[in-house]
């Protein structure tokens, strides 16, 4: 038996729920995001080091180091060793290469800083992807970054370039991949990978893995994605065995999709989105929702010699919660949808300067946003996002049938959406801004009210009845008196008379 004294003198009850206060001591501790990144990049510095021939190596600590143990055979014996350095392969092995180049890169020589910069974020673990103005900056591109990535060791090579045929350095195949796309280099243009498969007996392991087959990072299908998305979730609802066959009904439909995805290859979009000065340029975000599911899309706007391009950027969508949300909710799930994809976008590509439109057909959402209420818990969490990575004055109102995102929220086929020209944005676009959609509307003020926070009043006034009695003494000091001469009366008769 193990006994042990906790007493605390000159504590409050409420002080018990404190276990530093009881001599129980919590070692874990816990920092904020900045605070563990510092730490982090601190222990990187430590570990690094350089050769002389300029390769850089990563190296571990002593208590550490048991944690790479390796056995190798010498002599007829096993001889246990432990790695000093960190070698490839370990999970933390992609950081630590993007953590080496960025260093590398931060500090090269003053001349090598544009092209170091440009480098900084070109970088996809191994893969460097980035675009330039000129054949000049092109050939300078390449000299330089190659100058310095060699100078650590590491060697830039593969160089795929377009859409120039008379580049002196152009010696390559006309398609190439890029990251998981496939890049016409020849007429500058990306288009997805598609190599069909058999689908009989379809489960929904099979049903999975076909789905997400089709690799689109960019979005450029998303409409046509969406019918497939939502067979998947009807798929799981039906709480089918992983490798036992789906019901025949839900065979039948996705064996029609995915045979209209047999063309899907022969869609082309081109690379490039902007054109002329960036002063010209604008982002437009859409977004719309339906009863099975809700989307964003994004497209630039730009000018350039007196003629308006606009190009598709990037779209999302998500499937409706099978909990069935109402179509207000729903909407208003688009607009934060639009606005982390809007936020993603512009980091990625250095757009924060140019002007940001969102627009939504969504009258009760738009007001949502704009107004200054004390909307409830769901409204108002996502509503406090959509306004901290976007400002309410950028949301407009815009008729539905202008709206491109209505097509990514309900689905379509593959057939429909090329014939639809979905990828070169609403024509109001093309036109100046004075002739945007500037509708009026008159939202539904009872749904807009259903969502405000309810208020709940409670009285808790008591009337206290005042006995006769009471009211007899003027203060609370003469009734004590009065009642101590009471007992008192009680006890002296209790011991003058005899009670059976």
């Amino acid at each position: 038996m193990l006994i042990t004294n906790l007493h605390v003198q000159n504590m409050k009850a409420s002080d018990m729920w404190d276990l530093e206060r009881i001599g129980i001591a919590d070692e874990v501790q816990t920092f904020s995001k900045a605070v563990e990144d510092q730490l982090v990049q601190e222990q990187f510095l430590k570990g690094l080091s350089r050769y002389e021939d300029g390769r850089y190596c990563i190296g571990i600590s002593r208590e550490d180091q048991n944690y790479l143990k390796f056995l190798w055979w010498e002599n007829n014996k096993i001889v246990e060793f432990r790695h000093k350095r960190v070698v490839f392969g370990v999970t933390s092995s992609p950081y630590l290469l993007a953590a080496v180049i960025s260093f590398h890169l931060e500090n090269v020589h003053a001349k090598f800083e544009i092209v170091a910069e440009k480098l900084l974020h070109a970088f996809y673990v191994d893969n460097c992807v980035t675009s330039v103005d000129t054949n000049v900056e092109l050939e300078v591109f390449i000299q330089q970054a190659t100058a310095i990535m060699a100078d650590a060791k590491m060697e830039l090579r593969m160089w795929t370039f377009g859409p120039e045929q008379e580049l002196s350095l152009q010696n390559v195949e006309p398609i190439s991949p890029v990251l998981g796309l496939q890049w016409d280099h020849i007429e500058d243009s990306l288009f997805i990978p598609f190599k069909s498969e058999p689908i009989a007996d379809l489960s929904k392991r099979k049903l999975l893995s076909i789905v997400h087959s089709v690799f689109d990072p960019l979005g450029f299908v998303v409409p046509v994605m969406v019918p497939a998305k939502l067979i998947l979730q009807e798929a799981w609802a039906t709480e089918a065995n992983w490798d036992l066959p789906l019901p025949d009904e839900l065979q039948s439909r996705f064996s029609a999709w995915y045979h209209g995805l047999s063309c899907i290859s022969q869609l082309k979009f081109e690379r490039r989105i902007g054109y002329g000065k960036r002063d010209s340029w604008s982002l437009h975000i859409f977004c719309d929702a339906s009863k099975n599911a809700y989307a964003t899309v994004i497209f630039l706007r730009s000018e350039s010699s007196g003629q308006v391009y606009v190009k598709f950027v990037a779209a999302k969508s998500r499937i409706s919660p099978l909990k069935k949300v109402t179509i207000p909710r729903l909407e208003l799930l688009a607009c934060v949808l639009g606005s982390r994809l809007a936020k993603y976008v512009v980091t990625a590509l250095s757009l924060r300067e140019v002007p940001t439109y969102y627009w939504t057909d969504a009258t009760v959402a738009l007001c949502w946003i704009q107004r200054e209420e004390n909307w409830g818990v769901f409204v108002n969490n996502r509503v406090k996002e959509i306004r901290s990575l976007s400002k309410k004055e950028y949301w407009r109102h815009i008729p539905g049938k202008l709206n491109p995102a209505d097509i990514a929220s309900r689905g379509c086929t593959l057939q429909h959406l090329s014939q639809y020209g979905w990828w070169e944005g609403p024509e109001f676009l093309k036109a100046s801004p004075e002739a945007w959609p500037k509708s009026e509307f008159s939202p539904n003020e009872e749904l807009i009210a259903a969502e405000m926070k309810k208020k709940i009043i409670v009285d808790l006034s008591v009337k206290i009845e005042k006995p006769e009695w009471f009211e007899r003494f003027s203060s609370f000091s003469k009734i004590v008196r009065v009642f101590c001469w009471m007992i008192r009366f009680v006890n002296k008769l209790r011991k003058n008379f005899l009670w059976y």
